[in-house]
């Protein structure tokens, strides 16, 4: 088992945008359908916000993210994990692979996913009537 982690590059765009598609489609943590659209995903690639994770060629995580210019916050805008590396823990390493010690992410109030949120992302920075917003520090 060799895992390659890199920032997606132009020719692996259908491969991630089909990736997000089989993972994120029909549930709950996606709660703008604007990030399942190909020509964000495609600009995202270009503008290398989106890092990648393979088992050999095969992706078996994609995460989009964006590295605030002001400070040393990046903000994890979506990620998608393919069914047998749940709970792997990958995530830590390939937001290190980033080089930024905060990480910035929100769900849902009602989604199931906080339940990952709260054995991962033990800091709730703060919550309203949509949203909870937590931290990882790495």
């Amino acid at each position: 088992m060799t895992i390659t982690i890199n920032l997606a590059k132009k020719d692996e765009t259908q491969s991630v945008i089909d990736f997000f598609e089989k993972h994120l489609n029909n549930n709950d943590w996606v709660y703008n359908k604007e990030f399942l659209c190909p020509y964000w995903t495609a600009g995202a690639i270009i503008k290398q916000e989106i890092l990648i994770a393979k088992d050999k060629k095969e992706i078996i995580w994609a995460l989009r993210f964006y590295k605030q210019k002001k400070n040393e916050i990046l903000s994890l805008y979506q990620f998608a994990v393919a069914k047998d590396w749940r709970w792997k823990e990958l995530i830590k390493k390939m937001l290190k692979f980033i080089h930024c010690p905060i990480v910035h992410s929100r769900c849902f109030w009602k989604s199931d996913f906080n339940n990952y949120y709260i054995k991962t992302w033990r800091n709730l920075l703060k919550e309203d009537k949509l949203w909870k917003q937590r931290e990882l520090k790495l």
